[in-house]
């Protein structure tokens, strides 16, 4: 399992670290996409899942 993952958010890289994936960063991600937010908790193990309902329906 990856320990980081580099993401790009509005021309803006991030790095998301599972030591750092706290409630700061996952809303900075995801709070554009209630559905997200509202019904999921920031677990890194869940990140990749994250991104891809984001991606699927939230954009």
């Amino acid at each position: 399992m990856p320990k980081a993952y580099y993401v790009v958010k509005n021309n803006e890289t991030l790095i998301i670290s599972k030591k750092k994936y706290k409630k700061q960063d996952f809303e900075l991600l995801f709070s554009d996409c209630p559905a997200i937010t509202e019904n999921n908790k920031p677990d890194f193990k869940n990140f990749a899942e994250h991104v891809f309902f984001y991606n699927e329906y939230c954009q």
